[in-house]
């Protein structure tokens, strides 16, 4: 068994909650640089859904055969 301590933050946007957790023993200069990676993380994941929406389709889908 592992005990562990940490700090949670938790934000509230509407019916949702979301928590935010660090180790008591990080400093916020820490959590302001994992904060900052998450946030380029994100960054990134959205330019990629952007590039797939925008995107044209390369080839056309293929429908299964009905006696297949």
């Amino acid at each position: 068994m592992e005990t562990k301590q940490n700090i949670s933050i938790e934000i509230k946007k509407g019916d949702s909650t979301f928590v935010f957790t660090m180790p008591i023993a990080a400093s916020w200069g820490q959590a302001w640089d994992a904060s900052f990676e998450l946030l380029q993380a994100i960054k990134q994941f959205s330019e990629q859904a952007e590039k797939q929406l925008t995107a044209p389709a390369t080839e056309p889908a293929v429908e299964p055969s009905a006696g297949a």
